[in-house]
């Protein structure tokens, strides 16, 4: 009984005490609202609907995504600098970026050819490399103190992101929805570098404490070395 109610706590004070967290949210929110935007509009407005493509079209794009992600993941493995994270996440950030941005640069899309539909799922699937193994990372280096809270944050964030993604689909116009995702990918990469000046100021305030610690006053102004 207890547990899952201190969970939840733990949750919403990280979240309201530590401003690190707010700027993470579109991180956590934009694979949600971008893959409830590629169930609905993509797969069964675009594939099926207007390019009357088969089911066996969209199997085959959607194992693009899978495949883009896994491949991605298995570099990101190689490589664990942060910034090579930095780079990941931001790679990430631009490609859910550029699913809202394809459809908004080419409305007509009646006259599509593969090779605009192919790029959707490959940006998609990058994206979903970058919420799979950067963003958990990234959580964890910057919250390593309240990394349960911040893994629930983010799952909690992804959740409403993707209840977003296929409410909004069917009440709002696609171009709408497009913009959101734009703006949201957008808000991901200011917020990442937000939250790192933030952390990295953490730090040098943990520096200068812990330094302190190793001083004892004299009385005077003066600090004497133990």
């Amino acid at each position: 009984g207890g547990d899952w109610k201190e969970n939840i706590g733990a949750t919403l004070r990280l979240l309201y005490t530590d401003p690190k967290m707010k700027y993470m949210i579109s991180t956590a929110a934009i694979f949600g609202l971008a893959t409830g935007y590629m169930y609905t509009f993509v797969n069964d407005e675009v594939v099926t609907n207007i390019l009357s493509l088969d089911t066996g079209a969209v199997g085959f794009l959607n194992a693009i995504t899978s495949g883009v992600a896994m491949l991605k993941a298995l570099i990101f493995m190689m490589f664990t600098h942060t910034h090579i994270k930095q780079i990941m996440l931001v790679a990430g950030a631009v490609s859910s970026f550029m699913i809202g941005f394809l459809f908004i640069a080419m409305p007509d899309v009646e006259s599509w050819n593969w090779a605009p539909l192919v790029s959707v799922y490959v940006f998609m699937g990058i994206g979903r490399a970058s919420y799979e193994s950067t963003a958990w990372a990234l959580f964890a280096d910057f919250f390593p103190r309240d990394t349960e809270a911040a893994f629930a944050n983010k799952s909690l964030w992804t959740g409403l992101g993707g209840v977003a993604g296929f409410c909004l689909a069917y009440h709002v116009p696609w171009v709408l929805l497009q913009w959101l995702i734009m703006i949201v990918a957008t808000m991901q990469v200011v917020g990442y570098y937000r939250t790192a000046y933030l952390f990295k100021k953490e730090l040098e305030v943990e520096a200068e404490s812990h330094d302190r610690d190793k001083y004892w006053y004299t009385g005077t102004d003066s600090i004497v070395s133990l």
